[in-house]
C-alpha cells in the first residue's frame, strides 16, 4: 500500500507543480473547478447521499462554496505606510 502511494505521489507531484506554474490562469481555474466538483461528488458519497441528484447537488455546492470564499477576499495586497516622525 505504501509503495503504491509513493509511486502515485512521485507521478502526481511534478504534474501538480507543472499545472500551477505553467498553465494560463483560465485553464488553471477550470482544472481547480473540476477538482472541486470531483471532491464534492466523493464527499457526498462518503456522507451517505444515495441518490445521483443529491451527489450532483453536493458537488455543485462544493464548487459554489469554493468560488464564494475565493471571491470574498480582496484582490489588492495590504500596504504598510511609513510616516516620518
Amino acid at each position: 500500500m505504501l509503495k503504491q502511494r509513493t509511486i502515485t505521489a512521485l507521478i502526481l507531484a511534478p504534474l501538480a507543480v507543472a499545472t500551477v506554474l505553467l498553465t494560463p490562469t483560465w485553464l488553471f481555474a477550470l482544472i481547480v473547478a473540476a477538482l472541486f466538483l470531483g471532491v464534492g461528488w466523493e464527499w457526498a458519497q462518503l456522507a451517505g447521499v444515495a441518490s445521483r441528484a443529491g451527489r450532483v447537488g453536493a458537488a455543485a455546492q462544493a464548487k459554489w462554496r469554493s468560488h464564494s470564499s475565493a471571491s470574498s477576499h480582496h484582490s489588492r495586497p495590504a500596504t504598510i505606510s511609513h510616516r516620518a516622525a
